[in-house]
């Protein structure tokens, strides 16, 4: 019923497919035109949730909870089975954040 709505969750959902397809076209199967394709949905998706993951940082059994200001630096790896709540920042050195009101 989520998917007739379009609640916040059903575009978490979609993000992490995006995220997850991406990463597939990247590792698994590579094709720079359908990574190309999948990673610029999973960004129009990532900028509407606040959401910046590259492909590659999370291994399975990513669950993020709420939307929100995501940001996960590209060189972390982070393993599996991984609950995220929003508003944090995830990197490998925090040298400076930011909040602009």
């Amino acid at each position: 019923m989520d998917w007739l709505l379009k609640g916040e969750q059903y575009w978490i959902r979609k993000y992490v497919r995006l995220l997850r397809t991406e990463e597939y076209y990247t590792f698994y199967r590579p094709n720079k035109f359908l990574r190309y394709f999948y990673a610029r949905q999973k960004n129009i998706v990532g900028a509407r949730l606040g959401f910046f993951i590259c492909a590659g940082c999370f291994d399975s059994g990513l669950k993020i909870y709420h939307y929100g200001s995501v940001i996960v630096n590209p060189k972390s790896r982070i393993g599996k089975t991984v609950r995220y709540m929003a508003i944090a920042a995830l990197g490998v050195k925090v040298c400076f954040l930011m909040t602009l009101l």
